[in-house]
C-alpha cells in the first residue's frame, strides 16, 4: 500500500510542478486573454477528469469488507501499539504531503 500511495503522489506532484511551469509560461505577459485561456484549460481538463472518474471500479478480485468499522478501527489501534513507526507514518503524510499539495494547489 506504501508503495501504491507513494506512486500515485509522486505521480500527482510530477504533475503538478509540469502544469504549474507550463502556466507560468502561457500567462508570462499577465494580460487578459492569456488568463481566460488558463481558466478555460482548467475547466476543460477538470471535466475531463470528472468524466474519467465516473469509470472507476473496484477490481472483481478485490472482495469486499464485512467487518463492522469498530472492529477495524480496534484492529487499527492494535496495529499502531504493535508497529509505532505506522503512526510516524500516519504524521509524515498529515504533516508533509497535505500542506505541500495545498501549497502546490495555490501556485497553480
Amino acid at each position: 500500500m506504501d508503495k501504491a500511495m507513494g506512486k500515485i503522489g509522486s505521480a500527482k506532484f510530477l504533475v503538478t510542478i509540469i502544469v504549474v511551469i507550463i502556466g507560468a509560461i502561457m500567462a508570462k505577459d499577465l494580460s487578459d486573454g492569456q488568463f481566460n485561456r488558463l481558466i478555460v484549460l482548467s475547466l476543460i481538463f477538470m471535466s475531463i477528469e470528472l468524466f474519467l472518474l465516473l469509470f472507476i471500479k473496484n477490481p472483481p478480485n478485490q472482495g469486499t469488507y464485512s467487518n463492522d468499522i469498530r472492529s477495524r478501527l480496534k484492529g487499527g489501534f492494535f496495529a499502531i501499539k504493535k508497529h509505532p513507526q505506522v503512526l510516524w507514518m500516519f504524521l509524515n503524510i498529515t504533516l508533509v504531503f497535505i500542506p505541500a499539495t495545498a501549497i502546490f494547489e495555490k501556485f497553480d
